[in-house]
């Protein structure tokens, strides 16, 4: 790695070549630009050192996603201002960051007490949600994004597509979730009223 004096001197030497080639600039401007650069110096050392140890011990944040208490105009830092929603606490995380999910995680639609009539059609059946999303969501090397259980009692259930999909996503850690699906719902003849069937542009349809 390239030591704080060392790249003082490169970037120098880099700086001062620019200045020398400026030769349609007027002399007070290049003898302005120079002591400029001379002033420079006495900050540059600090801010690189503070970028090196920035780089060396990044510490994220540890957010926390409560959907029954939380709301999202909230800093998310702590249990009791946690995120309200899945989809904003995913957009705050960055590299290095911790996602502790409270409770009970839904997909928006989902609906304990749905009992299957008969309705093929029903759009309970057929909605495409996932409970906890990624898209483009990227950790990085030595600063993967952690999403874990906050404590025994966090579920992620799903009625939907997914309880939990990434895509296009990397460097993400997940710990200790518990998903759950609505298996023990579907009975023998909702199975076999929709082993058939699919949508096509909105319309239900059998496969023959």
């Amino acid at each position: 790695s390239i030591q704080a004096p060392q790249r003082r001197a490169a970037i120098e030497a880099r700086l001062q070549t620019r200045l020398a080639q400026s030769v349609a600039l007027a002399p007070p401007v290049l003898s302005a630009m120079r002591r400029g650069l001379s002033l420079m110096w006495l900050s540059l050392p600090l801010l690189i050192d503070a970028g090196l140890r920035h780089r060396q011990g990044q510490q994220g944040t540890t957010y926390y996603l409560d959907q029954l208490h939380g709301r999202d105009r909230h800093n998310g830092q702590s249990p009791t201002t946690a995120f309200g929603s899945s989809a904003y606490a995913v957009r705050m995380l960055r590299p290095g960051d911790t996602l502790r999910i409270m409770g009970e995680l839904r997909n928006p639609s989902f609906n304990a007490s749905y009992t299957f009539a008969g309705d093929v059609a029903n759009p309970q059946l057929w909605h495409s949600e996932h409970t906890l999303a990624l898209s483009e969501t990227h950790g990085r090397e030595g600063a993967w994004i952690t999403i874990t259980s906050h404590n025994a009692s966090t579920v992620i259930r799903c009625d939907g597509n997914a309880g939990v999909r990434l895509m296009s996503s990397t460097y993400i850690r997940l710990e200790g979730l518990k998903v759950e699906g609505q298996n023990s719902r579907i009975t023998h003849e909702m199975a076999k009223a929709l082993q058939y069937v699919y949508k096509d542009h909105g319309h239900v349809r059998y496969r023959i």
